[in-house]
Formats: structure tokens, sequence, C-alpha cells
């Protein structure tokens, strides 16, 4: 058969109208993963025997969980959709000495498979119990794993263990032992519970199997293979049911909300560019809905729905389901609105939603000034305008500009208010706190006030301020983020910490630290993250700690959607379940079409008929004896409690119809092989239920039993198929309305047969060519087609692509050979070995032969991780190998990585003479002694590569998590040191230890100290007992022993007892005392006009005088005339080596008093005696004129100018004049000067070493000892051979040229810029007069 043929029948297999086509879809409200179908069933809770008998209904099953994938999903959906966190039966059952095993069906739901049981032998090894009808589904290996991984840990009550253990229990444990584990959570069990649920584990914060006693009464799983649908004996009925329309737009119903309308508030502030407020609700439904509006008004003390008509104010606009109010007003819109959606199928309403008006008031004009004391907490209250809604808050300091940002002092809490832990200072300022609405970008600003900062003599011990610590919003809800805020008063300034109290210490999943570890944020809150926190704030050797409860609450949730409902007339009674979840618990309201279902309603609104047949029962509806003309119509549940409503809204049609097959015809034509199965389908609609009669070529066919079989759904199944079953087949449908009919002719052909079919085994190296042979014999006049499959999954070549194709692979090694189905592989890697099957398709059947593609390589990858007798260091693990690859597996590589660092690291290679690999007798698992190298503490998993002799193979999928014990801390804390503090304490320093060193939950340490001279006494320790993971301790040694040297060591500590090591004894000085001795010698200079040079003897080093390390000198100077308490300037020279200090910023002529001190870090010491001197006169105040550059040679020019010709008094006598000159790309910084002293000669330097072509920048100046006077005007030139030179002064925008006979250049300044330069002179001199006069 050609290429193309085959290309075309695919595309015929995948397109053709096939009973397959029909029979593989999940029923409706079922979920579908991979090839199965999954119903979470709530209500009613059901013990196990009746949750098994309510599956097999659907032809379905009790979950049972096959793939580590399948557990995934499961807990997955019950994460998302069970927030309540019910327990849910499985089908998994202990059949004695703790073997369990899943009750799969293996034809049906009448008739079970146990795939798979792992039981604990007292050997320690593993046993496994399968059936034969699970050969070729899973390895025993891969139900070990799954089954060890889905139990959640439960904590045994034993003197020897104290350790998680699974809900499995070991039957060599003595009976005491068993009868007393208890799950983490708290909840205990028995070794006589023989069945299975999945529960959640908040202290795991993860979904798994327990044991519980089947009596029980809980939610449950069903599990139904999509093959087996056709099987199932309940019918889904839609709401098209009976209508013969295929335009799914145009199926007539009732309206559905598609878009809820949500709360606005509407911004008053911004008026002028939006005035109006939009309310929208949409709904679909056919016909198409109209739409009313209604707002809640109150009439005395009742509550009236009035409806809204726009044509009564012209401020209503209504579109459809959008309803726009312009120019809102307060007084008269604002309130509770909601719409109804309508059409001749019924009514339903929408939930509540509120029009409110935003709004920030004024502060109050004017605010008093707050106090505090330095080294003491603050909190300042914003005491914000009156506002809607919420607002953002920040302070400014001093100026609008200067945001007030938190840092690990300063807090800015989410109620506005402003805290500081101590007050410094440098706080004194004045203060705003500023609003912004949290809908617009409107805000407010607050007057500004002072806060005054008093000197204090003690400081602030640790305290929290009221109402620490903070939750934040007011109202938490589920899916909001939540913010807990901590902050203490305290000096020094305090470190905090968050940790979880209660049934669980795991913080909540995505949860984080900011600002400095004050706050903690949930993102997205959970109701499992309620629970107790607890802040701790650490300064110095203080701690205080305090707990804040935090509940998570919760809108309403459906959980159960009521549906729609297609019914038929004469049942008794119908009855409607609605189930919502709410924190707290919420209450139903059942509505039809928009009248709520009370006992007032009924007997004001509803018929006196109608009363008696309608009853509610909390969140079941029952209708009794439907009338159709009464009944139908459209009808909702509404769960509520204080935070919100919810609605779940449906459709009750009540039909009475004859059958039709219309929808649903029977394919023209079937095929089917011979000694295969068929099932035909007949799938009418019909009500009351049809009776199902069928027919081979007109006659009648009795089927009770036997090879031809009618199902109780009314489908025909044959098995096996005779050739003399072909025939036209005839499916009549009746009950008392009339009766329909379908049928569609059955052929029947020889199934194909493998002809030549490809080895069981070929071995090749990697790089090879292979073709893998496949014929077969078929009947000539059907097509055929040739499919690879590798592992399962679809090989798709050039040959065999299609549209539509799932689970394809497909790449240029693969291509077809040949007419028939060989396989050629071009190329091959490890990715090309494994099982590949060769599918010969017909329209009649498919017949397959398999072969494995065997590769010399790497070995693959090890399976079913899993690891047990866990302790703090060591653990046995055990796993199975993979695929050797055609060599001997020598070795193993494992790896682990935990909780506290994600990345793999090698933990030991088994090829290790003490950690040699071994065998397991029982079940050829291989298994390794981890002895002494985990870490206690810890979340574990592992993995596993073998070796051979080629190289290592991948690695395994990571274990299962396992958490070893505690134990004590193995290593003590690193980088000790310390220092500073307040005089008379040692405060000790040091890096806490990482999680990972903890080997415990808790950790705190013990500090050790002695004085540095009295080694042959013992260290004085203090066993910082509840403290946490600080950083720091402060001990109390005394004010007279300052700057003293001390031995300090430190060790970890846990619940568990004293860390094995402490740490090295190191050298810390005690806080240092301020020094006690004044400078000496202090000797001043005029250094110019504006500076001064000061001098003194150094300090005697002597630690009772300077009681500390000298840091530097503190220079204080002061005016003659001016006050040395208030008026005085510091300088402060930090080299203590250096005994000298350069004052400068001077004023001219001035005399100055000038003191010196030395300081510590305790603070500065006593004042020298004042030094009084004066500072020279001011500089030069002119500048000189004239200046004139010639040329001498190539290198050299000549530089001559006018001097200044008269001094005032004010200015020191000129000593000379400077050249300063540079080249033009560099800046002036980098200038050379050349001097000229007055000697009575010429007034000219030269300057020589120029560079020929290059451009120079020069200016002339007067000094004097008041400095350097002003400079002259810019001017450039260059030299060079024969080169003319440029003349630029600096303010002049033309250019003039000279030749010389080498390079010239002459400034002349403009005009305008000497007369401007002189004016600025005339300003400056002026202004100094007037100062010193």
């Amino acid at each position: 058969m050609s290429h193309n043929t085959v290309h075309l029948l695919l595309l015929f297999l995948s397109s053709i109208i096939t009973i397959e086509s029909y029979e593989f879809k999940c029923p409706t409200d079922w979920i579908s993963y991979g090839t199965d179908c999954y119903q979470f069933i709530r209500s009613p809770a059901k013990n196990y025997e009746e949750a098994r008998e309510a599956c097999s209904r659907y032809n379905a099953f009790l979950l049972s969980v096959i793939s580590l994938e399948e557990h995934n999903f499961i807990t997955e959906w019950l994460r998302q959709n069970d927030p309540i966190h019910s327990s849910w039966y499985t089908s998994a059952i202990d059949t004695g000495s703790n073997s369990w095993r899943w009750a799969v069906p293996i034809h049906g739901a009448n008739s079970f498979d146990p795939i798979g049981s792992v039981a604990h032998s007292s050997s320690g090894g593993v046993s496994h119990e399968f059936s034969a009808g699970n050969s070729g589904r899973s390895s025993q290996s891969d139900f070990y794993s799954i089954l060890a991984s889905l139990w959640l840990p439960t904590s045994v009550t034993n003197t020897n263990k104290n350790r998680p253990q699974s809900n499995l229990y070991d039957s060599s444990r003595p009976t005491s032992i068993q009868q007393q584990q208890t799950l983490i959570d708290g909840s205990i069990w028995d070794r006589n519970a023989k069945n299975a649920v999945y529960n959640f584990s908040k202290s795991h914060n993860r979904w798994g199997l327990i044991r519980v006693n089947g009596m029980e009464y809980h939610n449950y799983v069903c599990k139904l293979r999509r093959q087996n649908v056709n099987f199932a004996t309940a019918m889904e009925r839609n709401i098209d049911y009976g209508y013969n329309t295929f335009d799914t737009n145009k199926i007539p119903r009732g309206p559905r909300f598609i878009y809820d309308p949500e709360s606005v508030v509407f911004d008053v502030s911004g008026r002028a560019q939006l005035n109006y407020a939009t309310l929208k609700c949409v709904a679909e439904g056919f016909p198409t809905p109209t739409y009313k509006w209604y707002k809640q008004d109150y009439v005395g003390a009742t509550v009236h729905d009035k409806l809204i008509d726009p044509l009564s104010d012209r401020r209503y606009t209504q579109t459809d389901g959008i309803l726009t109010i312009d120019n809102p007003q307060a007084d008269k819109d604002r309130g509770k609105y909601h719409c109804t959606a309508e059409n001749q199928y019924g009514i339903i309403i929408s939930k509540t939603v509120q029009l409110s008006f935003g709004y920030i008031g004024e502060f109050t004009k004017k605010r008093s000034p707050e106090f505090g004391r330095e080294f003491w907490g603050r909190s300042i209250s914003c005491d914000p305008p009156k506002h809607h809604p919420s607002v953002n808050y920040h302070w400014s300091r001093d100026s609008f500009e200067y945001i007030v940002e938190d840092d690990r002092r300063i807090f800015v809490s989410r109620d506005g208010n402003l805290y500081f832990s101590s007050l410094e200072k440098i706080d004194r300022a004045n203060y705003s706190c500023n609003v912004k609405s949290s809908i617009a970008s409107s805000g407010r600003t607050g007057p500004f006030f002072p806060l005054i900062v008093d000197s204090a003599s003690n400081s602030q011990n640790l305290l929290f301020p009221n109402h620490f610590p903070k939750i934040f919003p007011d109202y938490k809800l589920a899916g909001t983020e939540i913010r807990l805020e901590c902050m203490a008063y305290g000096y020094p300034v305090p470190y905090y910490n968050w940790s979880r109290t209660g049934i669980t210490d795991r913080m909540p999943a995505g949860s984080y630290l900011t600002s400095y570890a004050r706050v903690l944020i949930i993102p997205s809150a959970k109701v499992e993250d309620s629970g107790e926190y607890t802040c701790t704030a650490t300064s110095g050797k203080d701690f205080i700690s305090k707990s804040v409860a935090l509940l998570i609450q919760s809108l309403p949730v459906i959980l159960r959607e009521i549906g729609n409902k297609v019914v038929e007339r004469d049942l008794p009674a119908l009855q409607w379940e609605c189930e919502a979840f709410g924190i707290p618990a919420v209450t139903y309201t059942w509505y039809k079409n928009g009248i709520e279902i009370s006992d007032y309603n009924k007997a004001t609104i509803f018929s006196e008929e109608d009363r008696n047949r309608l009853e509610v029962r909390s969140n079941i509806l029952i209708i009794h004896g439907l009338i159709p003309e009464r009944d139908e119509g459209m009808y909702q549940c509404k769960a509520t409690n204080e935070f919100g409503t919810a609605f779940s809204s449906g459709q009750l049609r009540i039909v009475q119809m004859a059958p039709s097959l219309r929808k649903h015809p029977m394919p023209s034509e079937l095929f089917a092989g011979e000694g295969a199965n068929i099932t035909i389908p007949c799938v009418p609609e019909a009500l009351p239920a049809p009776t199902f009669e069928w027919q081979k070529d007109y006659n009648r066919i009795s089927a009770m039993g036997g090879r031809i079989r009618i199902l109780s759904n009314g489908f025909l199944h044959i098995s096996p198929v005779h050739r003399t079953d072909e025939g036209t087949y005839t499916c009549i449908a009746r009950n008392n309305l009339g009766h329909d009919r379908t049928h569609g002719r059955l052929r029947v052909f020889p199934r194909p047969k493998m002809y030549i079919r490809p080895n069981p085994v070929y071995e090749r190296q990697i790089g090879d060519t292979i073709e893998l042979p496949c014929m077969a014999a078929t009947e000539g006049t059907l097509d055929v087609a040739y499919v690879w499959q590798h592992n399962g999954i679809r090989i798709v070549t050039d040959q065999t692509k299609s549209s539509g194709s799932e689970s394809m692979m497909s790449t240029n090694q693969f291509s077809m050979s040949g007419l028939d189905g060989d396989l050629r592989i071009t190329n091959l890697t490890l990715a090309e070995t494994g099982d590949y099957e060769c599918i010969v398709e017909t329209n009649v059947g498919s017949i397959s032969a398999s072969t494995k593609i065997v590769l010399y390589a790497q070995p693959g990858a090890p399976g079913a991780v899993v690891c047990d007798d866990i302790t703090a260091t060591s653990a046995r693990l055990h796993w199975s190998d993979g695929s050797d690859n055609g060599r001997r597996i020598t070795s193993y590589r494992i790896e682990g990585h935990t909780n506290h660092d994600n990345r793999w690291q090698v933990i030991l290679n088994s090829s290790e003479y003490e950690n040699r690999f071994e065998t397991i007798r029982e079940n050829g698992r291989k298994l390794v002694y981890l002895n002494n190298i985990l870490s206690p503490w810890s979340t574990y998993q592992f993995r596993v590569a073998a070796i051979n002799e080629i190289g290592m193979g991948p690695y395994s999928e990571p274990s299962p998590s396992y958490n070893t014990d505690k134990s004590v801390p193995f290593k003590a804390p690193s980088n000790v040191n310390g220092g500073g503090g307040k005089v008379g304490t040692l405060m000790i320093m040091w890096d806490p230890l990482p999680p990972k060193d903890w080997n415990a939950p808790d950790i705190w340490y013990r500090v050790y100290y002695k004085a540095e001279d009295m080694i042959d006494h013992p260290y004085i320790d203090h066993n910082l007992t509840s403290q946490g993971n600080i950083n720091m301790f402060a001990v109390n040694v005394g004010d007279e022993n300052y700057y003293k040297r001390y031995l300090v060591r430190v060790q970890a500590m846990n619940s568990m007892g004293a860390g094995r090591t402490i740490s090295d004894p190191v050298v810390v000085y005690s806080a240092e005392s301020m020094p006690q001795i004044a400078p000496t010698g202090v000797y001043a200079t005029a250094h110019n006009s504006t500076a001064m040079n000061v001098t003194w003897t150094p300090l005697d080093s002597n630690r009772e005088k300077l009681r500390g390390k000298l840091i530097g000198h503190r220079i204080k100077y002061w005016k003659l005339s001016q006050n040395p308490q208030f008026d005085a300037l510091t300088l402060l020279r930090r080299d203590p080596e250096q005994s000298w200090g350069l004052i400068v910023g001077l004023f001219p002529d001035t005399e100055y008093y000038i003191a010196v001190m030395g300081y510590n870090e305790a603070g500065a010491g006593p004042e020298s005696e004042p030094f009084l001197a004066r500072t020279y006169k001011a500089a030069p105040q002119q500048q000189p004129t004239s200046v004139n550059v010639t040329a001498i040679n190539a290198r050299s020019v000549m530089v001559k100018w006018r001097g200044i010709s008269s001094l005032t008094a004010a200015e020191e006598p000129i000593i000379g004049y400077k050249v300063r000159y540079w080249e033009q790309d560099q800046p002036i910084t980098r200038a050379t000067e050349v001097y000229k002293y007055l000697d009575g000669g010429d007034l000219q330097a030269i300057i020589s070493d120029l560079i020929p072509g290059k451009v120079y920048k020069l200016r002339v100046l007067a000094f004097s000892n008041g400095g350097d006077g002003k400079m002259s005007s810019q001017i450039e030139f260059k030299v060079g051979d024969g080169v003319e030179s440029n003349v630029q002064p600096l303010s002049s925008a033309s250019t003039s040229f000279a030749s010389f006979t080498s390079a010239t250049a002459i400034a002349r300044p403009t005009i305008y810029h000497t007369r401007l330069v002189a004016l600025f002179d005339s300003i400056i001199f002026y202004l100094f007069l007037t100062y010193i006069l």
C-alpha cells in the first residue's frame, strides 16, 4: 500500500463517525484526567460500602491512585476546592497483616482487582502482592513508591523513637505501640481501622492518606474509565434535552449571569473628569434576556426593592444590563442595588452591590508640638480626616519633598501612625502626615508640627507599643493579602523575628518578611493560615515576645452548583441540593423566578396549592408533585454570611416526550473484526424512560444474556463477534408517548494477522542504524495502516503525519522503509531505547507486535527511591534499578537536598568500602546505609544515579520528603566579636547559625566570658534560653571595667541540649568610657586669611586616662566675641596619630579661640585650654591685567602682565604672582604654577617644556599671606614651528590672529567682560568691608 494511502486512511480513521468517538467522553460534571473521569461527591456523606455502591451506579469505582502524577492531580483539586478540609474515601483497604490494596475493577464495577499492595515485614524488607490482572500495567516498585508516599506521617508514642512515622504500621511491633499511633494533628486511630481517606494535615500543610473505620461517614471520590462510560446506567440530561437544534446559541434556555455586578465607589473629588457611576450585569440565554435594576429603600424598618425607571429621572440611563447614573448625589443614590435578568423561561436576580461615595475630609489647620526623650521610643498619630474608602499614608519631614522612609529605627504603620524605636537628636524636625485615596490620585496634606527631642540620662527598655502586634486589614478574608506588623520601643534598636505556634510551626506558603523583618506578609491567605503568630523583639541582652491570633474568614463560595434539571412529569418529588462554604458559616435562601421561597412569601405570594409542595430544608429544596405549568422556571440558591453572598442558578424543565434519536443516530456503517467485541449505542431522548427493542435484519433479537446482550442503558453488546453477526441492526426506543428507531449495517471482517514480526530484542550500540520489520496479512478489501509506538507514544514520520494527533513524537531519526510497516531508526541514542510496538490498524480491528531496543550505555535511571529507619544523622535508602543497558551496575551516586538548601549535593558514592550497597533478598531492591551523613531536623529528598563501566546514567526521580530527628547543634557560632555599647557593658556579637545547623526547631545561645587577666578563673556563662536566634548579648560588667580585655566564647543550644562545640576564645573589649585627659601644648597659626594650622602635644595613651581607643580629636573654635557654649563649631580629626589640624572657612583678620579634646567611642574628653589666634588679612582683591604671551622658541613662551597698583587696608601685602597654565582638555585643578616673587624686576615669567601644537590655557594671579588673589581672564595659546597662533579670550566669541616667528598669543578681553568683572569685584569687596566694619 502506498504512503499516500496510509495517510488517507489515518485521516479517515480519525474523522469517521464511530462508536469510539461517543464512548470516551466523560459525563457532565465529571473531571477528566488522563484516561479516566473523576467525580468528587460531597453530599450526602456515605460510609465505605455505601460510597462503593454509589460509584457503581455510574459503572465507576472508588478512587484508586496508581501514579504520583495522579496523586498530585487529586491533591491539587482538593487544595483548590475543599477549603474546609473534609475527608474523602478511597478504595484502599487493609486485607490483613498491614497489606493494603486498591480495589480496581477488571471489567466493570462489580469485579475487583487488587492491583497493588504493600506491607512492612518484620525483617524490615518490603513484600508485594499482585494479581495476574496487573500484568503489564505497573511495576512492583512503582506501586511501592506510590503507596509509600501517600500516607500522612504520625507520631508514635515510643520510648525508643520519637519521630514521624507512616500511617502504615509495622506488624512486628507490640500491639500497645501499634494502638498508640497518633496523627501529627492530634487525631487518634487504632490498628483496627481498615480503610483509608484523603485527609489534610495542617502540621505538614499537605493532603495524604490516613486510616479510618469504614463505618464513618465521609465524602468520596468516584473514578470511571473512559472506555466504560457507555456501560453507565445513569444518563445525563442537559438543558438542550429534547430540543432538535444543533446550534448551541439557539437552544431555548433561561438566563444565566456571566458577569455579576460589582460594588462601585464614586470619587467625589474627580467629578470634573468623571461625573457618572456605572453598574453592570450581563446574562446569557435564549431568547436574549431583558434587565431591570432595583435599589433597596427603607419604608420604616422594612426593606423594599424600588424599580429604577430611566424615564422617571433623566440622570438614569440603561443599556441592556448597564445602568449609568449621571451626576450621582450621595443623598439620593447611595445604597444597595441588584439587577434581574428575564426571558420567557424565568427570572434570576444578581447579588446585591453597593454604590458609595469616596471622599477625604480636611485635616485640622494647626497641630500642637510632640515631645519625646532621646533614646526613648515614641509614637505619633496621624490624626487623619474622615474618609471613605481606605487611604494610604506617608509622612513628610521639614518639606513635602522629604518623605520619611522606613529604616530599622523608624516605622510607618498601615494605620498611619509614625513610630520611633528610640528617638535621636537628629529626629528634631517638623513633621506632616499626608493621606492619599486608594481609588484616585486625590489626597490631603496635614499641618506641619515640631517634634521636640529632649536629652535623657537613661534609655528605653524593650516594650511593645499599644496594640502591637497588629493585623491588617480589619477583615481577614481568604484570598486577600494579610499584613502582620510588629514594632518595639528600645535602645539599642531592636531586631525582629516572626514565628508560628500551635498545631504547626510552618509559615504560610508564599509568606515573606519585609521592613527589616517587622512585617510578615501573607500574599493570598488561605483558611489553613489561621493560627497564632508570635513576634519576638531582641535588643542587646533583652528580648520580649507577644502573640496575636489570626483568624482567616471567607466570603461564601459555592462548592456544589445546583445545575439545570430536566425531569419527567410524573416524578413524585424533586430534590435540589446546594452546598457552599464560608466563615462564618453560611445560611441558605432559595428563590424561584426571583422571588424568595420563604414562609412569608409562601403565605402571601405563592398560591395555596404551591405552599405545601415547596419545602426548604436549609441547603435542600424539595418540590413535591411536579406540575409543569407551575414549577418550571429559574431557581436560585443564595449562600450568605456577614461578608457577602454567592448565588447558584439552575433551570427546571419538566419534560414529557416520545423517544427521539435525531441527535444521536446510529452510524450508517459499523465495522467489527471477527472474534472481537462491539458495543452498538442507542441513545434516545425520551421521558418517561423508554424501553428498547433490537432487530437484526428486521427480526427481533431476544438477548437475555450470553454472547449478545442488551445492556441496562439500551446498548447492544456482542462479544465475541462472529461472521454470522453481519447484517442491518435496528434500535427501537418506546414509551407511552411514541417510539423512534435508528439503524446501521454491521460488516464483519477477519481480523488482521501478523505475518512478519520483529525480533523480541535488538542489541545495538550508540550511533547505529536499525530497521524493525513489521508486516500483516489483512482482508484485501480493507485499507491498512501501520503505526509504531515508542514507550507508548506514537511515532510520527513524514509518511504518517496527520492533524489532530495526540501523544505523538516526531524526529528526523524515524522513517518508514519499504511498502509495509518497517521502521528505520538512524543514529541511535539512549533516548531511542525501550519498548517498540508495531500496530496494524484496519476498519475492523488491530493487531500488534512488540520488540525492545537495548543499547550498551550508561545505566537507566533508578526508580522508587524510598528512605526508612531515619535517625538524626543516618537513614536506610533503597531503590529499584533501572535498565543496566547491557553492562553490570558497579556503584551508585547518591545526592540529596534539604528544605534549607535546594541544591543537589553529593551524599556518598556507594563504592566507598564502609557504605557498600546491598540487595534486599525478598524483592531485589538495592539498599545502602547513610551512616552519620545527614543533617538533623531537616527535610530530605534523595535521588540516585547508577554507574557502570561506560559511565554514570541519569538520576532517578526525587524520593518523597523525609524528616530527620532532632539533635544538639553540631557547630559553634562563627565570627565571635564584640565591643561598643554603653559604659559598664560587654557587648558580645556573633554570626547566628543558619537554620540548617539548628538541628531542632528552636535555637538559642550560651555566652561565656571572663577577664583576660583572670586566666585561672572559670568562665562566667549566661544561658540565653528562649531568646531565639539572636546575634548579640550585652553583659553588665560594671562601670569600673571600662575598655577591659575579656575572653569570650559562644555555644549554640537547642531543646535537645548544648552544642557539641564551643567557639574558640576571642578577645573582646568592654565598652569604653569617655577620656579623662585634655590635650596640652595647643598652638595655632594663621595659614591664610580663611584657615589656621593647629598643633598640640599627643595624648598619653594610658588606659586610665584615655579609657578606650582614641579615635581622633575634636577641634573646637569660636570668635573672640562669641559664646563658646552656643556659637562654637567643631572640626573632627579622625586620625589619632596626627596631632595637628587645619581649620578652614574662617573670616579674614579675625581672632578665634581654639580648644582641642580627644574622643573615643564613648564620647569626647575634657577640652584643652583655649588658644587665641588671628587669621591673616584678605588676599588680593584685584586681578592682574594686560596679560601677554610671546613665543621664545618652539617649546617656551614669555608671559608678561601688568601688576596690581594699589591695596586696601584690609588686604595683606603682595608677596608675588603665580602663572597657572594647563592643557586645554584638562581641568584647572591639573594646572602647573610658575612663581614670580616681587624683586623689583619686570613682571614676567618664562614657561618651558611645552608641547608644540597643543593648546594651553593660562591665568595670572597675585598672592600674599592672605592667600591667592583673583585670577586674570583666561586666555588660550599654542606653540609650534612657523604655525600661526590664535588668541582666544575666554569671554570673547571672536578670534584674533597674529604672526610671530614661532607663535604668539595676546589676551584681549572685551569691554563688556572687563566691566562685568570689575563690577563683580567691587560688589565682593564692598560686602567684605561692610562685614569687618
